[in-house]
Order: structure tokens, then sequence, then C-alpha cells
């Protein structure tokens, strides 16, 4: 079980909560923890997920944070929140 807690960017009146780019960034480096977590086939909980050597923990985040810094993953998941088409 695993599960991820943020503090982003909250909604206002006239738009929506808008990720500020390090939010975003942020929101995939913890999701690589997640996902750590998640897929392991660990046996022992003491062995698995972030409870591992330091190098091997964050080597899954900062590869998802790679995502946030290349045109084509940005325009895939993301838009202009009033016209979907716009990248």
């Amino acid at each position: 079980v695993a599960a991820m807690v943020a503090n982003f960017t909250r909604p206002t009146k006239d738009k929506p909560s808008l990720l500020k780019h390090g939010e975003v960034v942020t929101f995939f480096h913890e999701f690589g923890h997640v996902m750590h977590q998640v897929c392991t086939k660990a046996r022992f909980c003491e062995f698995s997920g972030t409870k591992t050597e330091r190098d091997f923990v964050e080597a899954p985040s900062q590869m998802l944070e790679n995502w946030c810094f290349e045109e084509e993953p940005l325009t895939r998941m993301s838009g202009h929140y009033t016209d979907p088409s716009k990248p």
C-alpha cells in the first residue's frame, strides 16, 4: 500500500488549480517513490520501496522527473485549461 500526499496550488473562484512547473516536477518525483513501493517484489518490507540504498531510492523518481523537461511528454499530458486542444 502506498499513498502520496502533496500541497499544490489551490483553486480560486475564477480558475481551477493550475500546477506550476515545479509542482509538476514534484508530483512526478513523488509518484516515482509510489511506483517504487507498489512495484516491489521484495519479500520483506524492510528491503522494499524507500528502504533501500540511497542512490536506488531516488532512481525511479529522477527518471520520472525527466519527463517534465521534455516537450513530447509535456504536450501529451497537458493542455490549456479553457481549450484542451491547445498545448
